[in-house]
């Protein structure tokens, strides 16, 4: 008599859509809106790794700042913070979102994320999605350091498998001089965020 054959179970990153305040969402708001809770948005690692279509740092731009925009911030990038560029910053009255995008280096992104805990008020790094799985294993680091992980699928939809606290790093006075910087140059509207980087993935 064969014995049944057992199920094998996979390693899941619980991905689902939040806004970039670090609240689930069904629906993005502006910001400071109200929030409800998305649910079945979960992905493997098995799914993720039928293929992504993202071959550049710069890929992820797109998506990200889209993500951020819908939350109601507006969005610069190569931001300075303190020696450092941010890759996306978002502002919405005086809250600051800081965003640092890596194809493969979680290690080296939290890094950076947790340098830019002193300008603002929530900090991720965003990834492809399988790359944010790998990452995942570690989220107790995450965890620990306050700082979230945003997993990009193949179709540009932004998911959260760890949420962004309130920095504990927050330095007020440079947030400051990063709001100051941000109100000097206007804002980069989607279509010209592809367009400038167009030129990379020619």
């Amino acid at each position: 008599m064969r014995s049944p054959r057992r199920s094998r179970s996979t390693g899941r990153c619980n991905a689902g859509t939040v806004s970039s305040s670090g609240t689930p969402l069904r629906v993005r708001p502006a910001c400071g809106g109200p929030v409800s809770r998305d649910p079945g948005l979960g992905s493997s690692i098995e799914a993720a790794s039928r293929g992504v279509a993202f071959r550049f740092e710069s890929d992820l731009c797109e998506p990200v700042a889209t993500w951020l925009q819908d939350a109601g911030f507006d969005v610069r990038r190569e931001v300075p913070i303190l020696g450092r560029r941010a890759d996306l910053v978002g502002s919405c009255g005086t809250t600051v979102t800081a965003i640092e995008m890596k194809m493969h280096r979680w290690a080296q992104a939290l890094r950076q994320a947790i340098a830019y805990q002193l300008a603002a008020d929530r900090v991720w790094v965003a990834m492809p999605l399988e790359a944010a799985c790998r990452a995942y294993r570690q989220r107790w680091t995450f965890q620990s350091e306050g700082v979230g992980l945003l997993a990009v699928d193949d179709e540009g939809r932004v998911r959260s498998p760890i949420l962004a606290a309130p920095s504990p790093r927050l330095l007020p006075f440079v947030r400051e001089k990063v709001l100051e910087s941000c109100r000097t140059e206007a804002s980069l509207p989607f279509l010209r965020i592809r367009s400038e980087l167009s030129f990379l993935i020619e």
